[in-house]
């Protein structure tokens, strides 16, 4: 699934790099663990399923840590910072998509939707 170019018609097209970041949760395994475990809310699950299907690199956005690959061990923590992101590069190469938006039980209705997931 990575970027990748390919010539046509001359000139090279490419296909982007995907990164999916997803936020970390208030719910949290009590003890240490991977990120991809330890946030353990129904939303981060069923959000880091989908990334890891369909986006090239994925990673947790936490205010407390920063981004964390899923498979950093880190211990449960309590703290809860808001997340700022600064992007500093040309906007005309970068496009952010906004894949979940509405209220919790909105995503989540679409999460499932997306990865067939049972009840």
């Amino acid at each position: 699934m990575e970027g990748q170019s390919r010539k046509v018609d001359g000139k090279y097209s490419y296909t982007p790099y995907k990164i999916g970041l997803i936020s970390c949760s208030k719910k949290k395994l009590r003890h240490l663990a991977p990120a991809g475990d330890l946030y353990c809310s129904d939303l981060a699950q069923k959000s880091l399923r989908h990334a890891t299907t369909t986006c090239d690199q994925v990673m947790f956005v936490s205010g407390h840590h920063g981004l964390l690959s899923p498979d950093t061990m880190i211990e449960c923590y309590d703290e809860d910072r808001p997340i700022q992101i600064h992007y500093y590069g040309g906007a005309k190469k970068v496009t952010f998509i906004n894949v979940l938006s509405g209220g919790i039980g909105q995503r989540l209705k679409w999460l499932k939707e997306a990865i067939k997931c049972p009840e």
